[in-house]
């Protein structure tokens, strides 16, 4: 059940973010004039061991690669950890919507980190992070 919360938060919100008008343009120019990967942004706490979320983004990168990758162009992920922390959130943030080479961002891990960094992502981004948790203060 859980699980069917979390996938219908992502389907909704990556649905909000498909509105093309909100990206700003530079990041609309570089995505439209340039031949190199699609990088992807994930922010996320990783020093759970048993927590395996990094090893499913690289099996998806993986996967996506050796089919071709996106309408013809590698997909690149560019990890960073926020460490469940708000002021790390925001930092990472900060580097993501600075670059413009990274078309989207998966993240964060925890809501309470998600909640701050969301206005960054709005004015950066079609649309907001996505958090694969609804809880975790």
């Amino acid at each position: 059940m859980q699980n069917n919360t979390i996938l219908f938060f992502m389907l909704v919100m990556i649905l909000f973010s498909c509105n093309i008008g909100l990206i700003s343009d530079k990041r609309s120019k570089y995505a439209k004039n340039n031949k190199n990967p699609v990088k992807i942004g994930v922010a996320y706490t990783f020093n759970d061991p048993d927590d395996f979320f990094k090893e499913g983004i690289e099996l998806a990168q993986n996967e996506i690669n050796s089919n071709g990758g996106i309408f013809g162009r590698k997909l690149e992920i560019i990890i960073k950890d926020d460490s469940g922390d708000v002021n790390k959130g925001l930092m990472v943030a900060e580097q993501f919507a600075e670059d413009y080479s990274i078309m989207a961002v998966i993240g964060h891990a925890f809501s309470r980190v998600t909640m701050f960094t969301a206005m960054t992502y709005e004015d950066s981004y079609s649309g907001e992070s996505v958090s694969d948790y609804s809880h975790n203060w």
